[in-house]
């Protein structure tokens, strides 16, 4: 069988591709069937906690988008008897499961929108989701007006990831 120059071009890129994307032969029948560990997914900050024994009582998903055309910054926080546990992924894992554990109605509550000084304090965004002793978490965090600058003000210890400031 004959292929064009057009073919084995494809079929070259497609070999570049699967060999730059990192792709690994799939495993033979007598290897473990756990997933390999991604690098994409570990964290520096894991092995610093201890492996978590039952449900955990705090499990939130911070996503911090600085601003415009600026990637952005995910951790989570996992708590159990008030200690952080893995999958945590902050340095100050076992700080900001104090604080949640301290203002989770400020997570639960919405930030006023009604007579507040609209004021640009930048365009960041921070979304946080997950659970918090019991209750649904999904709330977001602007800096647009006077109420949003003072509820972000608030959650910097949560939102903000450790040595930003």
């Amino acid at each position: 069988m004959k292929i064009g120059p057009a073919t084995a071009l494809t079929a070259v890129a497609a070999l570049v591709v699967l060999g730059v994307s990192g792709c690994e032969a799939p495993p033979n029948d007598d290897s473990p069937t756990s997933p390999a560990p991604s690098s994409r997914s570990a964290s520096p900050h894991t092995s610093l906690y201890p492996a978590a024994t039952g449900q955990p009582e705090i499990d939130l998903t911070i996503t911090l988008v600085p601003g415009n055309a600026v990637d952005p910054v995910t951790s989570r926080v996992v708590c159990q008897n008030g200690k952080a546990v893995q999958p945590s992924t902050r340095a100050d894992g076992n700080e900001a499961c104090a604080f949640v554990k301290a203002n989770v109605t400020s997570l639960t509550t919405p930030v006023p929108s009604d007579n507040c000084k609209k004021i640009d304090g930048g365009p960041q965004v921070a979304d946080v989701f997950g659970r918090a002793n019991g209750q649904l978490i999904r709330t977001s965090f602007k800096r647009t007006d006077k109420c949003q600058i003072t509820a972000w003000d608030f959650m910097v210890p949560l939102i903000d990831p450790p040595g930003s400031k």
